[in-house]
């Protein structure tokens, strides 16, 4: 009785085995063509890619293997999304073909899509990746690779990033100007002058302005950069820098960046001649949001 009791129970959990295994399977089959049915939807749009993407990141490792054969996919967009899906997945398989696409990509936006989502995987091969990439052939490219330097606080990319603020196309002179600001901090003043002064292009003078605004720390050294751009060709940048220091220095001395160049001279005359007096006591106070200037040391009477 007991032995029959026993080939019962042991039939009964073949059975059960059976029965889960074939589940197992049934489930894995289900997720695969999930998968598939996902990276597909990629080609319609980018909504669409967006939305496959979030998916497969939340199905995770499962999803790996498909995802790499996707990167070699001949719609763009595809690739692109399943870039973003397995990087976020961070299987340590997708790191070198991630590399790969990064460098030898030929369509420049999966190029940046890659260099971008390589983040998710930090390690100095990654960062030198990014320099490496300041000089692709796509301002797109090079765009990624500097912000990404810029927002993980990479100095060693400053050199660089200088050498970018006279590249040829505006856009990655622009990029390269705001990252060595937010990673030389002070130090960028001289960079941001010769920029106001030299720069063929409206857009990269005014934004140079602009980066004064952004210093942590601001030294009275930023005023003769925004009284610089007083002299600017262009009268919105003019304009511009006018409205900055009148914020920032609380004067004005009637400058009017459309008047007439007598009238603009003598303005800009009296802005450096305030800057030369009061420099050594000027001082950036955080609550007013303006330079003050400090009161003069009485001397001791003998």
């Amino acid at each position: 009785m007991r032995t029959r009791f026993f080939l019962l129970a042991l039939a009964t959990a073949l059975s059960l085995s059976a029965v889960v295994s074939s589940e197992d399977r049934q489930t894995a089959e289900d997720v695969e063509q999930q998968v598939a049915t996902l990276i597909d939807s990629m080609e319609k749009g980018d909504m669409a890619g967006k939305a496959a993407a979030d998916k497969l990141v939340r199905i995770g490792v499962p999803a790996v293997e498909r995802l790499l054969i996707a990167l070699k996919h001949p719609n763009r967009r595809v690739r692109y999304w399943s870039v973003a899906a397995v990087a976020r997945i961070r299987d340590e398989r997708a790191f070198a073909p991630l590399v790969v696409m990064a460098k030898t990509d030929p369509d420049g936006y999966v190029r940046a899509t890659a260099m971008w989502y390589l983040q998710n995987f930090p390690r100095q091969e990654v960062w030198d990746l990014a320099v490496e990439k300041l000089d692709d052939e796509s301002k797109l490219v090079r765009g990624y690779a500097i912000r990404l330097l810029k927002e993980k606080g990479h100095t060693e990319a400053i050199p660089k990033l200088r050498e970018l603020t006279k590249h040829r196309e505006y856009e990655t002179r622009y990029d390269a100007m705001v990252a060595v600001t937010v990673l030389a901090g002070e130090k960028a003043i001289g960079v941001l002058r010769t920029i106001v002064r030299t720069d063929d292009h409206e857009t990269v003078r005014k934004g140079a302005l602009s980066c004064v605004t952004i210093l942590k720390k601001k030294p009275p050294a930023v005023i003769p950069v925004l009284i610089d751009g007083l002299e600017d060709p262009s009268e919105e940048v003019r304009a511009f820098a006018a409205k900055l220091l009148r914020k920032g220095a609380n004067q004005t001395f009637y400058f009017q960046p459309g008047g007439d160049a007598e009238a603009r001279a003598a303005a800009i005359r009296a802005w450096r001649t305030w800057y030369e007096k009061h420099k050594d006591r000027l001082y950036w106070d955080d609550g007013k949001r303006r330079f003050e200037i400090r009161a003069e040391k009485k001397q001791a009477k003998p």
